[in-house]
């Protein structure tokens, strides 16, 4: 495939096993660390007092995506904004050649 072109997964074909590059997960704890990193750069006190309570005990994760989602989408970044479309260059249908 010519460098300068994106393709989406299914226009690429079938990878080589050899094409193929293992990638070993982070543990939850440095995902843990970004949340709470977050928290702290909010200049929102309110918002960030809400997501600093969030991310406590058994479920952090899930109650800090839900308390972003559903009271703070303004902190997300653009593109993941629950129903907000994707900027054009992420809603492409194939391949193109950059500009």
């Amino acid at each position: 495939m010519d460098p300068g072109r994106r393709c989406r997964w299914k226009d690429a074909g079938r990878p080589r096993r050899s094409d193929l590059v293992a990638i070993h997960p982070l543990p939850s704890y440095v995902w843990y660390e970004d949340m709470a990193d977050f928290t702290e750069l909010v200049s929102d006190d309110h918002a960030a007092r809400r997501l600093a309570r969030a991310i406590n005990g058994r479920g952090a994760f899930r109650r800090f995506k839900d308390e972003l989602h559903e009271e703070y989408p303004h902190l997300l970044p653009f593109g993941m904004r629950s129903g907000t479309p994707a900027p054009p260059a992420e809603r492409s249908t194939g391949c193109s050649t950059p500009p």
